[in-house]
Parts: C-alpha cells; sequence; structure tokens
C-alpha cells in the first residue's frame, strides 16, 4: 500500500482505523499451477465516505489474465470494531 497508493497500513492503523471486506466478486478465466509466478495489478475505482472500491486483475507469466473482479471495503473504528466515515483528507488522497 505504501509503495504503490502512498499510504501504508501502518499509518491508517496509527490513526486508529482498519479497513473490512464489505464485498467481493471474483472471475476465474484461466488456472495458475502450482509454484507458477504470477503478477497482481489493483486500482481504485472509486472512493468515497462510504466506503472504497478497488479492481484487480492476476496475471500469468505469459500476462494472460487467470482472474479478475473487484472487492468493496469500509472503513472501521479499531477502537469501537465499528463502521465510520472514510475522512476527507483520506478521500482527497486516494481520489481518482
Amino acid at each position: 500500500m505504501d509503495r504503490f497508493y502512498g499510504m501504508s497500513m501502518e499509518s491508517f492503523l496509527t490513526k486508529g482505523y482498519g479497513w473490512v471486506v464489505k464485498a467481493v466478486s471474483i472471475n476465474f478465466k484461466r488456472p495458475l499451477t502450482l509454484g507458477e509466478t504470477f503478477t497482481v495489478r489493483t486500482g481504485i475505482k472509486h472512493i468515497d465516505e462510504n466506503g472504497c472500491s478497488i479492481n484487480f486483475e492476476v496475471l500469468n507469466k505469459a500476462t494472460k489474465t487467470s482472474a479478475d473482479g473487484w472487492f468493496e471495503f469500509v472503513m472501521t473504528d479499531l477502537k469501537t470494531g465499528k463502521g465510520m466515515k472514510i475522512p476527507a483528507d483520506i478521500i482527497r488522497h486516494y481520489a481518482v
């Protein structure tokens, strides 16, 4: 997260924030074999105060898509374990 999105998971944790998967969709297109090298690409599709959607693609070494899909995340307050609105500064940081 730090390398590609400019904010590490540790920086969320120190602020008392966490992320929880709300929903996920995976489309399997072709298998990966045991020990095969693969690449995962991700990108933010949408972020607002209610949550964040991330697209992903898993590519085999021949750069053919093995799987793709999306995740929906909600932010949680680590003290209460409850969902919370995503702060405006975080939305601005990740805005696409």
